[in-house]
């Protein structure tokens, strides 16, 4: 085990964190990318996968937990716009409350 390793074991014992890892931060790195937008092609490349089938397996959830937020998106302004009766100005005010 290298130094840096020994190091970062510490560093998650210290804050309780039991079985942790350096792949920790390549998860945390994946699944924000995936949440910011970034397509699971990129993502899969940054990562170093032979296959983005891999990238599939591990990471797909968090990109229907962004689609899933995006449908719900859509219909909260749908039913802001209708609402206000098709008055755009008043819709953009509703869905700021």
């Amino acid at each position: 085990m290298g130094n840096w390793q020994r190091r970062l074991e510490g560093v998650f014992k210290e804050a309780g964190i039991p079985g942790g890892h350096s792949h920790r931060f390549r998860d945390t790195l994946a699944v924000e990318l995936l949440k910011a937008g970034v397509p699971m092609e990129r993502v899969s490349m940054l990562l170093g996968h032979s296959s983005i089938k891999v990238t599939e397996k591990y990471y797909s959830p968090w990109v229907a937990a962004r689609q899933e937020q995006l449908e719900a998106d859509v219909r909260r302004i749908w039913a802001a716009y209708a609402e206000t009766g098709g008055d755009v100005r008043g819709a953009q005010n509703i869905g700021r409350r």
